[in-house]
């Protein structure tokens, strides 16, 4: 497409209406390529294939913070064990999920997000300082990817809960049996 556009922009010299058009054009499909190869860098992070889980989404939330302006704090506890591959890339696009939906919904200013595991369960938890969700809220249609992913856990015989702080936020925990995980290193 890009190449199709700079072929009849080289046609159109001297026509200033119509280059400034083309030259819109072009910026515009340069923006949709580079969008087009982060969705798809998203869709599967290599960062997944080699580091731990809480490293990935370290970088994640370093990269997602600046875009959000969220002050965006990840830690994962001592007791977090090597995960296989499939159980991190559940566990980053959790976390991604829930870090989006404080982006657009909570108005917070901070996020802690905390890896953690006890003799049955891993977790996932995601709190934030915002306004709160208000009940009812993830059961919407729109709310597609809580949904999608509470599936997942539940079919693993885990749960995803979110509901509203005490005070002012929102936290979201996911939990997962360490006897669902056949892939633990």
């Amino acid at each position: 497409m890009k190449l199709g556009i700079e072929h009849l922009q080289s046609h159109m010299v001297g026509r200033a209406g119509v280059t400034k058009a083309f030259e819109e054009i072009s910026e515009a499909a340069t923006k949709c390529i580079a969008d087009s190869r982060q969705i798809a860098n998203d869709l599967r992070p290599s960062a997944l294939a080699h580091l731990r889980v809480s490293v990935a989404i370290e970088e994640h939330a370093r990269y997602f913070g600046e875009l959000s302006n969220l002050r965006i704090k990840v830690r994962e506890w001592p007791s977090f064990p090597e995960l296989g591959e499939a159980i991190r890339l559940l566990l980053f696009r959790a976390a991604q999920e829930a870090l989006t939906n404080v982006a657009r919904h909570a108005k917070a200013s901070t996020v802690d997000v905390n890896l953690r595991a006890d003799e049955r369960h891993i977790v996932l938890e995601v709190t934030d300082d915002g306004v709160g969700i208000v009940s009812g809220e993830i059961e919407k249609p729109g709310s597609l990817g809580i949904l999608g992913l509470r599936e997942r856990v539940q079919a693993m015989g885990g749960g995803l809960s979110v509901s509203k702080l005490a005070g002012s936020g929102t936290i979201f925990s996911l939990q997962i049996p360490i006897s669902s995980i056949s892939n633990l290193s």
